[in-house]
């Protein structure tokens, strides 16, 4: 290529863009890392870090752990723990107050027990159809039924109480199914 002329305001051939973005991306350019030949021996951060811990970290933790072990533990499930039965209400008199409540006290508890009960087998119901897949009603139908029949027994000692559901509502209503119960039993009898 002949050269060009020196013509006053032209530097000569332009630069390819291309080959001049090449070489800015994919050269490597050279880094010098200068070389530091004294460093110092003292580090301040672990002693400062120590520091923090022994002045703030280590007496709150402290102080947040005693304060722990003190505190009684609240726990929201009862089917593990076991109380001392009391009479039913139906064994207490109508004036013996220390005695109701303390069948209300124990209905109130057998009651979340027994919701316990059903939410644990629910529980494995959910499990053992999401790891049987398509064939969950036939390989978990023994869980199906036993929610089934937990879910009857439910129903048949607190379903239809209403808001108020207590010892003396659960009560009422078990006289009233022995009563209807009886009373279709003779409708049933033939010589009656």
């Amino acid at each position: 290529m002949p050269e060009l002329a020196d013509i006053p305001g032209v530097l000569g051939p332009a630069d390819d863009p291309i080959r001049r973005e090449n070489k800015r991306l994919y050269e490597d350019p050279v880094v010098t890392v200068p070389d530091i030949k004294w460093k110092s021996s003292f580090n301040f951060v672990p002693i400062l870090s120590s520091i923090t811990y022994y002045a703030f970290e280590l007496p709150a933790t402290t102080l947040h752990n005693a304060f722990e072990s003190l505190r009684a533990p609240k726990t929201n499930r009862f089917y593990h723990q076991q109380f001392r039965r009391v009479p039913e209400i139906w064994e207490c008199g109508t004036e013996d107050k220390i005695c109701v409540f303390e069948a209300e006290s124990q209905f109130r508890r057998d009651k979340k027990v027994d919701a316990e009960i059903i939410k644990v087998i629910e529980q494995r119901k959910k499990v053992c159809m999401a790891r049987a897949g398509t064939y969950g009603a036939i390989d978990c139908k023994h869980l199906l039924e036993q929610l089934e029949q937990c879910e009857q027994a439910w129903h048949v000692k607190y379903g239809d109480t209403g808001i108020h559901c207590n010892a003396r509502n659960v009560l009422q209503k078990q006289k009233n199914r022995f009563i209807e119960d009886r009373y279709t039993a003779r409708k049933q009898k033939p010589g009656a």
